[in-house]
């Protein structure tokens, strides 16, 4: 089903199909992101290891704290590129109790905390804050020839590195070093010129790379109810009963209807239990069938 299909099927169910409505299509629309999104936080239905804008960052020297895309629910597990190594998720209470100075530890990160619901990710150990270099109003960034200019200390960075940019109005990104020297990096990319900046410069050192449990990646809006919700068809029904449940709470004299609320409330609950006994089936038997390991 199409998004304006579940629309036009609520508005039918609620006996609201003469103009003037008394639930607007924003409404309406409204209601339903309402009940995709809690259909999607309850039963994780949603899973992506593909999409880099939300599941790959950029891990750099001397950072410790990441932000992470606010449509990840949670996150399943990571993998860092260059070792293959799985960060263990962790708890500051176990780290505590198990890692002295876990807050100030420097070296290849081992684990992960993971704090989805500020948009926050933190990594245990964090890499060596010798490869960070932080202006004060002088470095300079040379459009012409790519270039970023600093009186000293460049010389951290070596050729066949990158180096990630924050802190200016323009040029913050992650651009590979082509030559170096303790005053001036030449760089691949695009630069702007800007002078005299207090930028952060750091080695790129890392990537993690997340499967996550998440949030559709568009939200309904009037310009695209000729979509389809990304999970299965056979889903989409489950939705009506969300939309429903707010739709009678609207404070109208005539939509305000507590008890139909809750019943649709009801209703939709057991859809979400439904559901999540059907892909815990299903995800459990993809995991047992096939061959043992070792048979092929």
């Amino acid at each position: 089903m199409i998004h304006s299909e579940i629309i036009d099927l609520s508005r039918s169910n609620l006996k609201d199909t003469k103009i003037p409505y008394l639930w607007g299509q924003g409404e309406l629309i409204a209601y339903e992101n309402w009940a995709v999104n809690e259909f999607c936080k309850r039963t994780r239905i949603i899973q992506d290891n593909e999409t880099a804008s939300i599941v790959h960052l950029e891990i750099l020297a001397g950072k410790h704290t990441y932000t992470t895309d606010s449509r990840i629910i949670d996150i399943k597990r990571s993998r860092l590129r260059t070792n293959k190594r799985t960060p263990d998720p962790k708890g500051e209470n176990w780290l505590d109790r198990n890692y002295i100075d876990w807050e100030t530890a420097e070296g290849t990160p081992r684990f992960i905390i993971k704090n989805p619901e500020i948009n926050r990710i933190r990594i245990v150990p964090f890499f060596d804050s010798t490869f960070v270099v932080e202006g004060i109003s002088d470095i300079s960034f040379v459009a012409a020839s790519s270039k970023i200019q600093k009186t000293s200390g460049l010389d951290v960075f070596k050729v066949g590195e990158s180096v990630n940019v924050a802190g200016t109005v323009s040029n913050n990104g992650t651009f590979p070093v082509t030559v170096a020297s303790a005053t001036e990096l030449t760089v691949t990319g695009t630069l702007v010129n800007e002078a005299g900046t207090s930028a952060v410069l750091r080695r790129l050192d890392d990537d993690l790379w997340m499967n996550v449990w998440r949030l559709p990646l568009v939200q309904v809006s009037v310009s695209n109810l000729d979509q389809s919700p990304e999970f299965n068809d056979s889903y989409h029904l489950e939705l009506m009963d969300g939309i429903l449940h707010r739709a009678y709470l609207k404070d109208d004299s005539q939509t305000l209807d507590p008890k139909k609320s809750q019943n649709h409330f009801q209703l939709f609950e057991g859809s979400i239990e439904k559901v999540r006994r059907d892909l815990l089936r299903l995800r459990q038997s993809s995991e047992t069938i096939g061959p043992h390991r070792g048979t092929i």
